[in-house]
């Protein structure tokens, strides 16, 4: 997880406040390249609303949360912190020292 402030964090919720339907077309999308168009429009389409649920709320609880370190030294609460980060970069350590 990330160090950051609470202006970061603040934006960060912002920003996943509003993008948070953005996980459904990407959801769609992700499993039907890797699943074919049934299971895309199907299964991503209920992955696509459960994240994007979970992504919202997170940003709503950062925006609410925002001057308040918690998590420790305002760690991001979801993982990858942003819907446009690809999540096989967010794992990696490189991503992290930034």
């Amino acid at each position: 997880m990330q160090t950051a402030g609470a202006a970061t964090k603040l934006g960060r919720g912002v920003v996943n406040l509003v993008t948070g339907w953005v996980e459904i077309p990407k959801r769609i999308y992700e499993t039907s390249q890797t699943q074919g168009a049934l299971a895309g429009w199907t299964w991503g389409l209920l992955r696509g609303i459960g994240r994007g649920f979970v992504r919202t709320a997170a940003g709503l609880y950062e925006v609410c949360t925002f001057p308040f370190p918690a998590p420790p030294h305002y760690a991001t609460v979801i993982e990858p912190e942003y819907v446009f980060v690809d999540e096989g970069l967010a794992r990696t350590d490189e991503y992290h020292a930034r």
